[in-house]
């Protein structure tokens, strides 16, 4: 059974599509990473590659704010305001719209940003997370060790001049050393498709992605980050901490999110290991499987604990 898309004028004006299975299909909402990103990826391999076709629910996506097709704003973006707006989301689905939301899938940075609302708001909805690290920290260090790696190979004088800047656990410093070599490396083409294990995958996203010519804000990009790396605090997602069921998925070849620690921790982290940065749609079928499975044995749940 194919979706059917429409568009939601929701809240805070922002993009807002549902994808309808049934109508009489619960729903997910599906949380974008980034931050500065948007779900055109998604949105069009659901709308014109049948992704999550097995899926038995509905979807809601949104480009978060600022980002993708959501309308530009003035002010500055912080991650206080990503975790109102899913919260207001959800609560202008449930209360305007009347959907029965079961669930909701962060991937990335959405992650985050469901944990946190999860965390503050204790909404009774299922959260799964996606291609995620308990803290993140975790993804920026190894991001650093992978832009030096490249770095060692095309320019040994910078090399080791970063190479002695990464001396402490400075959070300051961590941050100024991302920004300094997030510049360096972007001409490289061949530092990124470590985010897809499957090759052909890969191709098809990037084709997709130019097709849509839907940049990343780097505005919000940095402004959101910032306020993050602020202080370690903020930098936790506390998922193994929390009270209420949820599931974690990761894929195997996802070296920023831990990558082989899903093989580990097979108590906590569900591992895909056709995956790296995007299980949900390199192992679409199996992603499916797992959440039709999931999310029927929480389905007598009433109320988080």
């Amino acid at each position: 059974m194919e979706y059917k898309k429409s568009f939601l004028d929701g809240p805070n004006d922002l993009y807002t599509v549902i994808f309808t299975k049934n109508i009489k299909f619960p729903t997910l909402i599906f949380i974008h990473g980034g931050p500065g990103l948007n779900c055109g990826l998604l949105e069009y391999l659901i709308e014109y590659d049948n992704l999550f076709s097995a899926l038995q629910y509905n979807l809601v996506l949104y480009d978060q704010r600022a980002c993708g097709r959501s309308p530009p704003i003035p002010l500055e973006v912080t991650h206080a305001d990503n975790v109102n707006d899913l919260l207001n989301l959800y609560y202008f689905l449930v209360s305007e719209m009347k959907m029965d939301i079961k669930g909701m899938i962060g991937h990335s940075y959405g992650a985050k940003i469901l944990a946190d609302c999860i965390w503050l708001h204790q909404l009774n909805v299922f959260p799964i997370f996606v291609g995620i690290s308990d803290s993140l920290l975790t993804p920026r260090l190894k991001n650093i060790l992978l832009d030096l790696a490249w770095l060692r190979t095309h320019d040994l004088e910078k090399y080791r001049y970063y190479f002695s800047q990464l001396n402490d656990r400075n959070l300051p410093k961590l941050w100024q050393l991302t920004e300094e070599l997030a510049l360096i490396v972007k001409q490289s083409e061949n530092r990124y498709p470590a985010f897809w294990a499957n090759v052909e995958w890969y191709e098809k996203a990037k084709d997709i992605l130019l097709t849509l010519n839907l940049p990343i804000n780097s505005q919000v990009f940095n402004s959101v980050r910032r306020g993050m790396y602020s202080n370690e605090e903020s930098l936790k997602l506390n998922i193994k901490n929390m009270k209420v069921a949820y599931l974690w998925v990761n894929g195997l070849y996802d070296s920023i999110m831990n990558g082989e620690s899903a093989l580990v921790d097979q108590s906590e982290i569900t591992a895909f290991f056709q995956s790296a940065h995007y299980p949900h749609i390199e192992e679409n079928p199996r992603f499916c499987s797992l959440l039709n499975g999931v999310l029927a044995n929480e389905s007598t749940r009433d109320e988080f604990p």
